[in-house]
């Protein structure tokens, strides 16, 4: 299988290594900080030896597409597409084989996108990554670009496109190992979120509930703990949107019967994936920790109004620092469903809260705790 990784220099490696002449030292810069994951200097270093880089080297393209790619990230969507230019323009002249001609496409589209969103970028975009992702192979630039147009769709409301967009995303990085793992479950998790919000039904939250489960699984399955800890950010994101999806539909859309559900989680609790899974997820708590409940809660914080989310639930997932008195002390937030905004309102207007130990506490448990996961769940008005 091929695989094309335009990512911290890898791809470019023995094409950068041979340039002649005063840019060597630039381009051993470039590499370096792109290793470092310091996009800022890496597109520096590629400002500054692009002018006297040589248009007719054969391996141009792959250059540019790698300069592309770091003006990207360091949110230089100006130069991104300037460097996307030329490495369609060579790709075209060097007759490069179809994925990167492809490569080279994508990287303009998503830079014209990123400077002036609109419908019209959106769909060259999309369709573009649509004909990449005919080749069996991964690359950054076209997860970037399936995120991107994915957000797009999610802030505008268009349901239906946002969960076309994501699965196309999700497709590509299936595969992957290693960083791709994480980009495959953002962008799968956007895919059910948006295929919930378009039709808001039960079916719809199974595939929420399947999503939650299968990174339990991934979890419990990952080769190390740090891969483990990566898929963490996912999981918590697949519960909030669970919960936020049963509670609408309990509260607004009247579904009552849960039974037969409860039952199969009940089940899957007992297996030993989900055990497995459980202790890696768990495996930071504060040892000893005091099961606890809330003293008192202020007035929960204004949430914006959004037209998108009339009429349903909301749930900010907290991580809180307890004291051993139980004051809690700086909140951040781990997920939010249904909109990020709603975990940056519940933050900036966080009261403080007071727990104390449960009575079913284990006697001796320490009420000091990093880390303390929170749950806020409320309705959203409009």
């Amino acid at each position: 299988m091929h695989k094309t990784v335009v990512s911290v220099g890898l791809a470019l490696g023995l094409g950068l290594a041979v340039l002649a002449g005063p840019a060597r030292a630039d381009i051993k810069s470039f590499n370096a900080a792109m290793q470092k994951g310091d996009y800022k200097a890496a597109a520096a270093e590629a400002a500054s030896t692009w002018p006297t880089l040589n248009k007719s080297r054969d391996d141009l393209a792959i250059i540019v597409r790698e300069f592309g790619f770091a003006a990207y990230l360091a949110g230089d969507f100006a130069a991104a597409k300037t460097y996307g230019e030329a490495a369609v323009a060579g790709s075209n002249a060097l007759g490069e084989e179809p994925i990167l001609r492809a490569g080279s496409e994508v990287l303009l589209r998503l830079a014209e996108h990123r400077l002036s969103p609109s419908d019209g970028t959106r769909d060259v975009l999309f369709s573009v990554v649509e004909a990449r992702s005919s080749e069996p192979s991964l690359d950054l630039i076209s997860f970037f670009a399936m995120d991107a147009v994915t957000a797009f769709d999610f802030q505008k409301g268009a349901w239906d496109k946002a969960a076309a967009s994501a699965a196309l995303g999700e497709r590509i990085t299936r595969n992957g190992g290693g960083e791709y793992a994480t980009m495959h479950y953002r962008l799968a998790q956007h895919a059910v979120a948006a295929n919930y919000m378009a039709k808001q039904n039960r079916e719809a939250h199974l595939k929420l509930a399947g999503l939650e489960r299968r990174l339990i699984e991934a979890i419990a399955n990952a080769p190390t703990l740090e891969d483990a800890d990566a898929l963490l950010p996912h999981y918590y994101e697949a519960g909030a949107w669970e919960g936020m999806a049963r509670s609408h539909l309990s509260n607004y859309m009247r579904v009552k019967d849960w039974a037969a559900y409860d039952a199969d989680w009940k089940a899957y609790r007992e297996t030993e994936v989900f055990k497995a899974g459980l202790a890696r997820i768990s495996r930071h708590k504060t040892p000893n920790a005091c099961s606890l409940q809330l003293t008192s809660q202020s007035e929960m914080p204004d949430v914006p109004v959004d037209s998108r989310f009339r009429d349903m639930v909301g749930i900010v997932v907290l991580r809180l620092d307890i004291s051993a008195t139980g004051r809690s002390s700086n909140p951040r937030v781990v997920a939010v469903a249904p909109g990020k905004e709603f975990g940056e309102a519940i933050l900036k207007g966080f009261p403080a809260m007071s727990f104390k130990a449960r009575k079913d506490a284990s006697p001796g448990c320490s009420m000091a705790q990093k880390g303390y996961v929170l749950s806020m769940i409320f309705h959203i008005d409009y």
